[in-house]
């Protein structure tokens, strides 16, 4: 059976379906704010632009909060026995709200799905083991808003 994810493909297979268990409109994300939210969008591969050249509000930013999921490009490598191949894969997923409250909500959910939840989907694309490795909080200002920023650190163990 030839694997979905190849060791050339790892990064962006595993950003993919990273994103789509946390951006799956039945069953991914609670969104804090879907009441006030017109862009169905909040889940991102980086940051996006809030405000566009004029310095308006850009039609694309969705409001807070906002996702960001991030690959770690150094994924280490190991051959196993009978042709087997391991690679120890880390992401890194980025949340930021206005309220601090929001921030517990979303990172408990963001934790739920990853370590839980979608255990047979992460699976069913050759991600095992997921770990924990750490978070980070912080909070800052963008303009006039108090911007509350969380990190959490996964790794994840692809074979095939």
């Amino acid at each position: 059976m030839a694997n979905e994810l190849s060791i050339s493909t790892i990064l962006s297979n595993t950003w993919n379906s990273i994103y789509s268990i946390l951006n799956d409109s039945s069953s991914g994300l609670t969104d804090t704010q879907s009441s006030a939210r017109t862009r169905t969008t909040w889940v991102f591969s980086s940051f996006p632009d809030e405000y566009d050249d004029d310095g308006a509000t850009s039609a694309d930013f969705p409001g807070y909060p906002v996702v960001v999921i991030e690959t770690n490009s150094d994924a280490s490598l190991f051959t196993l026995g009978q042709g087997k191949r391991e690679a120890s894969v880390s992401v890194e997923i980025n949340i930021f709200t206005k309220k601090a409250v929001d921030l517990d909500t979303l990172s408990d959910d963001v934790i739920n799905h990853l370590m839980n939840s979608s255990q047979s989907t992460l699976e069913s694309k050759y991600l095992f083991s997921p770990t924990m490795e750490g978070t980070l909080t912080n909070t800052m200002f963008r303009d006039k808003d108090k911007i509350h920023q969380r990190s959490l650190r996964f790794s994840f163990r692809w074979v095939g």
